[in-house]
């Protein structure tokens, strides 16, 4: 039943903000009786956003306030047996089934499985795979099903390698004298890893937020001294961050796992690339562990899983942040630890 949000959007196209919270809101109180108690609603619904574009499904502009789904599609995940492909992109039971019914009539070649979203309270629908003896039997599968495939190469190399890195985002910043808006205003802190009105940075570089009071739209400004430059929210936190030299990737090579926290989401390419690691939404979790100096207690983190050394380095690389070598343990159930 989560994957019915999915289909409403699917089901139009594109849907701006104010429809997509109340189709939210009347799903999820079909599915679930009663809210988490460790996290606002707020942050439910903006995350389960976030994830759906994270999962290939959907795209969204916080400027212009909408979501558009994205075009359904088989894309390669970099698995280490046969190749394996997930379905991304727009969804409903129609496709499903067309889709489950190519693989029965094809069994002795082809295997269609799915795997329910781990992460609770998220409206997130299943991963659906098709893992076959060869990518062309795969591809040959979206001929038979009417829809796209990508699987020249595992989207998550194809994403990573496409994506912007620290050195040129800030190559591409150019601070200029500013005034600085007369608007409600947040500051980035480094300790607590979130924005607050009553953060004061002492330090010469700063990231503000600023929601203009006509149409609630964020305005983030990287202040240098007395000069400012427009930046993404989500990059603005890594370049700061990366600046004054605090680290937040954990990574366990043991167990090909990568947690940052939830409040400093990865740029959204980045983290897209980390989720068709496996077509699974990255664990939402408390780590229960050794407590660290470098994060609030009681920190979220948003875990990803099957990410391998190869492509946290990449990462690593990218956002220019040092992974901090953690053990992240997973219990019976897969739950992180």
């Amino acid at each position: 039943m989560p994957e019915r949000l999915l289909y409403s959007i699917s089901t139009r196209g594109k849907m701006n903000f104010n429809n997509f919270y109340n189709a939210f809101d009347t799903i999820y109180s079909l599915v679930y009786k009663n809210y988490p108690e460790d996290m606002s609603f707020t942050y439910l619904k903006y995350q389960t956003l976030r994830f759906l574009d994270a999962l290939g499904h959907c795209e969204f502009d916080f400027e212009k306030r909408y979501v558009y789904v994205c075009p359904p599609s088989l894309v390669l995940l970099p698995s280490f047996g046969l190749p394996t492909a997930v379905l991304s992109g727009a969804r409903n039971p129609e496709l499903v089934t067309r889709i489950k019914k190519y693989a029965g009539e094809n069994k002795d070649s082809i295997r269609f499985y799915e795997i329910p979203q781990k992460v609770k309270y998220f409206l997130l629908p299943p991963a659906i795979y098709l893992e076959a003896i060869s990518k062309s039997l795969i591809e040959t599968a979206t001929l038979g099903t009417g829809i796209n495939s990508q699987l020249g190469e595992p989207a998550a190399w194809r994403l990573i390698n496409f994506s912007a890195d620290i050195a040129r985002i800030k190559q591409n910043i150019v601070p200029e004298t500013r005034i600085e808006p007369n608007w409600q205003k947040r500051t980035f802190s480094r300790i607590s890893l979130t924005f607050s009105k009553y953060y004061k940075e002492q330090d010469e570089i700063r990231l503000a937020e600023y929601t203009n009071p006509m149409n609630q739209q964020k305005l983030h400004w990287l202040w240098t001294g007395n000069k400012a430059a427009e930046i993404d929210r989500d990059w603005g936190r890594f370049l700061l961050l990366t600046v004054t030299g605090n680290n937040v990737i954990l990574y366990d090579s043991k167990r090909f796992l990568l947690a940052v926290p939830a409040n400093v989401p990865l740029p959204r390419i980045i983290s897209r690339a980390l989720t068709l690691c496996t077509g699974l939404a990255p664990s939402n979790v408390v780590l229960k562990g050794q407590p660290m100096k470098e994060f609030p207690a009681d920190c979220r983190f948003n875990v990803y899983q099957a990410v391998v050394p190869s492509i946290a380095e990449k990462i690593s690389e990218k956002l220019s942040q040092m992974l901090i070598k953690y053990n992240l343990e997973v219990d019976e159930s897969g739950e992180i630890q």
